[in-house]
């Protein structure tokens, strides 16, 4: 792989476009309060939207070598759901289409849900609630009241398709949205016990359910073995980088190429921030996954790829169960612009 410059992507022609598509699951979930999920079956009609316009390649192909088409389209996958494997790859290699898959390494092979995951397992599936919860962090305590503290099935099925920038139809999506707010800032460790505590209280195991367990070891290794993945990084713990000093920076990016490159021979030289937004890393950020030998860097904020933009902070299109008729829109509105 060759290296890029800090700021440019000089195998891009300066009149090319590449839009990167930014996915995390392929599944039909019953509650998804932050539209990470793409049915399967939606999938195959965007993969074949994708496919009918260009010949989608890898990011690595992009970076080193420039786009085959103009436009162009890359597929990424974010944070190594077991879905990434099971359903995803296989349509994939039904079409033909290449895609990154940035890796928290640490949480591979866990018997745990990412933290927004365990939150929802635990206020917005069917159940019943103590009347209370609350929280303690560095002495200040959180607490939320349940008036209607039973949830049923009927209830979580009138409310899948609500997400967590809306309107708060219960107490308990309220509650999702402010705990989600406070452990957003909460170290791991400290977030971990918290939701320890949590599934204590009301009774729940914590161990991951199937349907939003991580990759296991083997199942890492295995999707490393097809030729159309690439793996990139996305930290150790999946946390925010601005929330961190330069060495714990320092510390996840290396770690996490250093065992992305024991499980699949090679260099890895693709990255992507977690959560991705600009407050969530910062140019010192940038500078630390440069040194750390990575080639570009993809954040979470729309738009297209262009000669001229910055190797490390490259836009990337988050992707939402859309139709076929609304994601062609989706791709005409930023492919023409």
């Amino acid at each position: 792989m060759t290296t890029v410059d800090a700021e440019t992507l000089p195998a891009i022609a300066p009149d090319a476009r590449v839009l990167i598509l930014g996915y995390h699951r392929i599944a039909d979930l019953t509650s998804d309060p932050w539209s990470l999920s793409v049915s399967p079956g939606l999938f195959a009609e965007q993969l074949q939207e994708v496919c009918a316009r260009v010949r989608p390649q890898s990011l690595e192909h992009v970076l080193r070598d420039g786009p085959l088409s103009n436009p162009a389209i890359v597929v990424t996958f974010d944070d190594g759901y077991a879905d990434t494997l099971s359903t995803a790859l296989p349509l994939l290699k039904q079409h033909g289409v290449p895609a990154t898959v940035f890796l928290p390494t640490g949480c591979i092979a866990t018997d745990r849900e990412f933290w927004w995951d365990e939150l929802e397992r635990l206020l917005l599936t069917p159940g019943t609630l103590p009347s209370r919860l609350r929280m303690s962090i560095n002495g200040l305590v959180h607490a939320w009241e349940f008036e209607r503290h039973v949830y049923s099935d009927g209830d979580a099925a009138s409310h899948r398709e609500w997400r967590a920038w809306e309107s708060a139809p219960t107490v308990r999506h309220a509650a999702y949205r402010e705990m989600w707010a406070v452990l957003s800032r909460t170290p791991p460790e400290t977030r971990t016990v918290i939701l320890d505590e949590l599934f204590a209280a009301t009774g729940l195991d914590r161990r991951a359910r199937n349907t939003h367990r991580l990759l296991t070891q083997a199942e890492t290794v295995e999707l490393g073995r097809d030729e159309q993945i690439d793996f990139g990084s996305h930290t150790v713990s999946h946390t925010a980088m601005s929330a961190l000093d330069p060495d714990e920076q320092r510390a996840e990016v290396i770690a996490s190429k250093r065992w992305l490159e024991d499980v699949r021979p090679g260099p890895v030289v693709t990255f992507a921030y977690p959560y991705g937004q600009k407050e969530h890393y910062t140019p010192q950020s940038m500078s630390i996954v440069k040194e750390s030998g990575f080639v570009c860097a993809c954040a979470n904020f729309p738009g297209v790829v262009t000669a001229s933009t910055h190797a490390y902070e490259l836009p990337r299109l988050q992707v939402h169960h859309w139709g076929r008729a609304e994601f062609a829109r989706v791709l005409d509105h930023w492919l023409r612009r």
